[in-house]
């Protein structure tokens, strides 16, 4: 179904007016700045790609299950998310 879905224009415009648009960036620079307030994260400009990828992804696990699981969070902080955050 999710390729046909992806083939045809019509559906992903249906598809998409049907998903609530959240936009969680206000939420993200909170998370952001208490990070950098206890040290562990630098407080460096970040790309808007990189401020929207947990968004994003937990938009794509929403998906698959809702609510998110708990380990499906977890392992979107601890394994995608903080080393993106702490690299070099």
């Amino acid at each position: 179904m999710r390729t046909a879905i992806l083939s045809d224009p019509e559906l992903i415009g249906a598809t998409q007016s049907r998903m609530p648009q959240v936009d969680l960036g206000p939420a993200m620079a909170e998370v952001m700045t208490r990070a950098v307030a206890r040290g562990e994260v630098s407080g460096r400009p970040l790309p808007p790609r990189v401020v929207q990828l947990p968004a994003q992804l937990m938009r794509i696990e929403s998906q698959r299950a809702m609510p998110v699981p708990d380990h499906v969070v977890v392992e979107i902080v601890d394994q995608i998310i903080v080393p993106i955050l702490t690299a070099p």
